[in-house]
Parts: structure tokens; sequence; C-alpha cells
């Protein structure tokens, strides 16, 4: 069996990958950006925070081209190789590079994402070929949800406030919610939504969600269908997004849902950053039509220094950290070395995903 890894791999885990049966073949890719020093210079002038945001989206599409090469143990690929049998998609991959990329592995069989999501490898060549796909879904679990609790609870002790006043050198009494009083709103009731929903019984929340079919759900309140979202953001103290990108989630959250929240709401996005209109969430927060929200996750990543959203007021900005700790990444090879000898003994995946659902 032969496995294409990224250079971004250490070769600590190349070799624990190795180790695991003789019969593993590993080559390594690496990629090359042919991008000139002068447009990464203007690129750089375009995205800093002395620049105006319009003039970034204006010319974006044109800046943020990037040219690859793909070289496979030193050799640059110019034609298909026919022999890699699977892919470990890291994190360095861009969706640009995967969809150039494939086009050279005609054979490929299984795809590995070390991300949880996989919008960025999810295209027509893959649907064609269907390869099996798997992700990192379910490692970071616990880290996420934890991430998700932390917001709740400072959003409903007005913590975030009570820092602008000691900044400020305000003295500002300010109320806050029970935990029993809260409701919380969970969008995603997969293996995330469904840790926030146990961990915030604990805390004695209302917990209630959406799913496709509405049937009970361990540790919440109430599951509701799609179609009655609005029912959900009615009741909701806080919103909690955890949901994939598809076809069906992208801009599932706009202006018209933030309509229907409580003045005195927040959201939290967890999940994939175009589920939420980020423009809308702007005006929503400059017009106070929700309370405050925290997002780890953003339609660009790293955020540019001009952003709109450093300039947004009871915005929380963590730089899709969420699932990061000193023993994630152990776990995502952990995860990886397990499916291969799965893979060879042609055993069940962990982590599978449904190429035409998306996740």
């Amino acid at each position: 069996m032969k496995i294409l890894i990224p250079d971004d791999i250490s070769s600590k885990d190349i070799e624990k990958i190795k180790s695991l049966l003789p019969e593993i073949v590993i080559h390594r890719l690496s990629i090359k950006i042919g991008t000139s020093k002068f447009k990464i210079f203007i690129r750089e002038m375009i995205r800093s925070r002395f620049s105006p945001y319009f003039i970034y989206q204006m010319t974006r599409k044109y800046i943020m081209k990037e040219e690859y090469e793909y070289l496979i143990d030193g050799k640059l690929l110019n034609e298909p190789r026919g022999d890699i049998d699977v892919f470990l998609a890291s994190f360095i991959l861009k969706k640009a590079m995967f969809d150039e990329l494939v086009k050279f592995l005609p054979n490929l069989k299984w795809v590995h994402s070390t991300r949880t999501g996989v919008d960025r490898l999810i295209n027509d060549w893959v649907k064609e070929h269907k390869p099996i796909m798997t992700s990192s879904k379910g490692v970071h679990t616990v880290r996420v949800a934890e991430f998700v609790i932390g917001f709740i609870c400072a959003f409903i002790k007005n913590i975030p406030q009570n820092q602008m006043n000691t900044s400020r050198r305000q003295w500002n009494e300010s109320r806050s919610i029970e935990f029993a009083d809260c409701t919380i709103g969970i969008l995603g009731t997969g293996f995330i939504g469904k840790k926030v929903a146990e961990l915030a019984k604990t805390l004695h929340m209302k917990v209630i969600g959406v799913s496709r079919s509405g049937e009970s759900i361990p540790n919440f309140d109430c599951v509701f269908l799609w179609d009655q979202l609005g029912e959900v953001l009615k009741q909701s103290d806080v919103l909690v997004i955890s949901l994939p990108e598809t076809r069906e989630t992208t801009g599932k959250i706009g202006k018209k849902e933030l309509n229907q929240m409580k003045v005195s709401s927040y959201v939290i996005n967890v999940g994939r950053a175009k589920v939420i209109k980020e423009g809308a969430l702007v005006r929503a927060l400059r017009k106070k039509t929700i309370a405050g929200a925290a997002l780890d996750v953003f339609t660009e990543e790293p955020l540019p220094k001009n952003h709109p959203f450093y300039r947004t007021p009871n915005l929380i900005l963590t730089h899709h950290s969420a699932w990061s700790s000193p023993r994630a990444w152990e776990e995502i090879m952990d995860l990886f070395c397990h499916n291969t000898t799965e893979y060879i003994a042609q055993s069940a995946l962990e982590g599978r995903i449904d190429i035409f659902k998306g996740y």
C-alpha cells in the first residue's frame, strides 16, 4: 500500500505510520507556491489594518490567486501517478491544491483529512471516483464542547462586559442570569452538539436543538425539525452552531434569522464559518439586534487585519483554536494509524464521510 503524505507531517509521525505494517510505502509530497514576491507584498498591503476592507474584497480574486508545483519524493509531478492508494490530507492543504492534485492521482482509493471538516476536499473528481473518505471528526469533541461551555459561562455571567468596564476604569455592577434560567439552542446534533448538550445539562440549562428527523436525543429537552428553526431562534439565550459546511447549511443564519433572536441572546460558532453570513452578523452586533457573539471559525483564515470583525462590538474572536491542545495532534495521528491498519484488514474505518452529504 502506497501512502502520499505532505511534508508538513513530521519524520517521527512518518516512522510511526511505516512501522504499522511492512507493506506500507510512504511517498512525500512537497508543494511549492509560485507567487511572486511583489504579489505577496501587495497582498499583505491590502490585508493590513490601514487598508480599507472593501479594496481587499474587490481585488482578492486576483491578489489571492496562487500557482502551485507538486513534487513527490523531490521529483516534479507532471504526469499521473497511478500507484498512489492513499492520501493523507494535512492542515497545509488548501482546496485549490487538492482540486489540482487529485487529477494526478487517478487510482486514489482512500483520502483521510487531519481536519474535522472536509468541505475543502469535496469536488467533482471525488464525487465521480468515489474514494473512501474519512476525517478526524470525533477526535476533538470534548475539547470543542468545553470551549463552547467556556463561552456560554462568559456570556451569561457578563464577563466580557465586566472586563471592558475594567479596561475603562469604570465601576458598573451588572446582573447575570442563572444557568438554570438559560436556554441553549444547538444547530448540529453530531458529536460536538451532543457533548455540549451533555455538559450544559450538568449546569441545569435547558437544551433544545434542530435535526433532520426531529427525533429525541439524550440531554436535549426538545428537538425541532429544520422548518421549525424560527422557534429555536426565539427561545435560545445562546445559539450554538456546530454544523458542517454543505449546500444546505451555507448561509443558514443571516439577517432574517438573527432578527428572530432575543436582543439579549448570543451566538457561538465552532462549526463551519459559512453557516453564518458574516456581514449580517456584523450589522446585527452593531445595531444590537443580539447581545454578542463568539466565533472560532472564519470564511478566510487567517483573518485579514482590516476585517470588520476587529471593529465590531461585543464580538469575541478566537483563532480556530477550539480543537487545539497538547494532545490533539497525537490523537489525530493515532486515528489515522488505526484506520490504516483497518483499511489493510478491509474493516470499517472511523470518521467515515458521506461524500454527497459532506459530513
